[in-house]
């Protein structure tokens, strides 16, 4: 299994701890979602309604913008990271980079 993730017993450690940790850091303030709260229709007004923003358009953003616009979004735990993935265009694992950048952020204040 460790050899997943590197070459040598000791970096195959070293890597899985990594790993293991920002698994950890990312789903800090988030939490998992297994299915769709809200249909994705709700889901964009919603977004339109509290953000004033076509989610059409978020793609167009700097992709700090964007990012701002995610991180708020998903404050509303009804929407999933899956669905918001779905409604961007863009695959989880973005979001999911998102997130774990906020939350280096976050903690580098501490």
């Amino acid at each position: 299994m460790l050899s997943l993730f590197g070459n040598t017993k000791q970096r195959a450690i070293e890597e899985f701890i990594k790993f293991n940790n920002a698994i950890e850091n990312k789903f800090s303030d988030f939490e998992f979602e297994f299915e769709k709260n809200i249909s994705d229709e709700d889901a964009i007004e919603h977004i339109k309604r509290t953000l004033n923003i076509d989610v059409c358009q978020m793609n167009n953003f700097s992709i700090k913008v964007r990012n701002e616009y995610i991180l708020e979004i998903l404050k509303n735990k009804e929407i999933s990271v899956r669905q918001l993935s779905e409604l961007l265009n863009i695959r989880e694992v973005t979001i999911y980079k998102i997130i774990s950048r906020y939350n280096k952020e976050k903690n580098k204040g501490c």
